[in-house]
C-alpha cells in the first residue's frame, strides 16, 4: 500500500493524477510498445515455437516474420546416470521462486494438504522474489504458510550446480507448476 501511495504523490507531484488501482491504458501502452520494436525489427526469432505462436495471434505477425532457433540443450552427464526411483518424498521445486513460475500456487496447495491433515514434504530450491505479500520474498512467505519447523518443507535459497544435482537424486518427484514458459530448462533436466 506504501508504494502504491507513494506512487500516487510521486504522480500528484508532476501533476498528473494517478489512481491506486493499475491503468489498464498505461499497460496497454507497454505493451503497444513492446509490438512496435517488434515491427521496426529486421530480424526476430523465438526460442520456441509457441511463443512464435503467441506473437503470431496478438501481434498479427506473419509465421514467416518470426524465425525459430531452440535454445540448445545438453543434459549433464550425472543427470542421466540418476537412477529411475518410484515416486516418493520430498517433492521437488526447483527454480525461481517467482509467482509466474507457479511457487505461490505450488505453497497454496501444500497449506491446504497440511490443513487438511496429509502430511507432505517439499524442497524449494531456487532464488526467491516478490511473493504475494507485500514486503516477504517467495521463500518467507512460504515459510509462514508451511510448518518448516517440522523439516519437511524447506527454503534452499540458490545452489551450486553440484548441489542442485543432488537435489535432482534425492527427489521422489520434480514439481513445475509454471503457468507457462517459453522455454523451460529445469523440466528438460
Amino acid at each position: 500500500f506504501a508504494a502504491k501511495l507513494r506512487f500516487a504523490f510521486g504522480a500528484l507531484r508532476r501533476g498528473r493524477l494517478a489512481w491506486l488501482k493499475p491503468d489498464r491504458s498505461v499497460m496497454v501502452a507497454r505493451y503497444n510498445h513492446e509490438s512496435s520494436l517488434y515491427r521496426d525489427a529486421d530480424a526476430v526469432i523465438s526460442p520456441s515455437r509457441d511463443l512464435a505462436r503467441i506473437v503470431q495471434e496478438e501481434w498479427g505477425a506473419r509465421p514467416e516474420g518470426i524465425g525459430h532457433v531452440p535454445n540448445p540443450y545438453s543434459p549433464p552427464s550425472a543427470l542421466l546416470e540418476l537412477p529411475p526411483t518410484a515416486p516418493r518424498l520430498p517433492l521437488l521445486y526447483i527454480g525461481q521462486l517467482q509467482m509466474r513460475k507457479g511457487v505461490s500456487d505450488l505453497v497454496e496447495a501444500l497449506a491446504l494438504l497440511e490443513k487438511q491433515g496429509h502430511a507432505m514434504s517439499a524442497r524449494f530450491v531456487g532464488h526467491p522474489f516478490p511473493s504475494p505479500r507485500a514486503n516477504l520474498d517467495m521463500a518467507e512467505w512460504g515459510a509462514r504458510l508451511l510448518p518448516v519447523a517440522s523439516g519437511r518443507y524447506a527454503f534452499t535459497g540458490r545452489l551450486t550446480r553440484e548441489a542442485s544435482l543432488a537435489e535432482f537424486a534425492a527427489a521422489g518427484l520434480v514439481v513445475l507448476p509454471s503457468r507457462w514458459e517459453a522455454f523451460g530448462y529445469t523440466c528438460l533436466e
